[in-house]
């Protein structure tokens, strides 16, 4: 992800702990929350959203789409 943003070294130090914060609330979501699949989403759609406004905060306009295309082809 570095490479396909041309991050900075600031911009990385700075949005790592976003992502590690989110990854581990997905996890702890779909650990926690058993089968509840709507839930689940529910949950997991406000994660990204909190870190999607995070993230927005620190990338450029152009970083941010890339990453939200980068997001969606992971899909």
């Amino acid at each position: 992800m570095k490479e396909r943003l041309r991050l900075t070294e600031e911009q990385v130090a700075k949005i790592r702990p976003i992502i590690d914060e989110s990854f581990n609330k997905c996890r702890d979501i779909l650990d926690n929350n058993g089968q509840d699949k709507k839930s689940n989403r529910s949950a997991l759609q406000e994660v990204r959203w909190k870190t999607d406004m995070k993230l927005g905060q620190i990338l450029t306009e152009q970083q941010m789409s890339d990453y939200q295309n980068f997001f969606e082809e992971k899909e």
